[in-house]
């Protein structure tokens, strides 16, 4: 039968309160993941971005969505804070990818990056 195997960290520290415990002590670490697990990831992971590409938003977005449209486009300077790393990889997608307008491709981007994040919170 095959059984999924789990992290299992042991420390010996049960030891009298006064001696402090030695940088010897046996650690057990096992493997974490499986096969199955890193499919069912893999799966979910295409599944929800299916979902994010399939309800994106055609174009320009109500918010700042056109203005960091603009500034990712011409490499210029949006509100304070202004959002550097967002808008060089902005430029980036914008001038790599061909499909659809600008607005499209950096709403692309905001799905993805949204994804990456919501994904790596958990």
């Amino acid at each position: 039968m095959n059984k999924k195997r789990r992290t299992v960290i042991r420390i010996n520290t049960v030891k009298e309160e006064k001696e402090p415990v030695s940088a010897n002590e046996k650690i057990e670490i096992q493997d974490t993941f499986c096969k199955r697990d890193i499919l069912v990831s893999a799966f979910i992971f295409i599944f929800t971005q299916v979902v994010y590409f399939l309800t994106l938003a055609p174009s320009v977005f109500f918010g700042d969505s056109g203005e960091l449209t603009a500034a990712a486009y011409n490499l210029g300077i949006a509100h304070p804070p202004g959002y550097p790393l967002y808008l060089l990889l902005g430029k980036l997608v914008i001038s790599l990818l061909w499909i659809g307008d600008p607005a499209y491709r950096m709403n692309l981007l905001s799905s993805f990056l949204h994804h990456q994040l919501r994904s790596s919170s958990i």
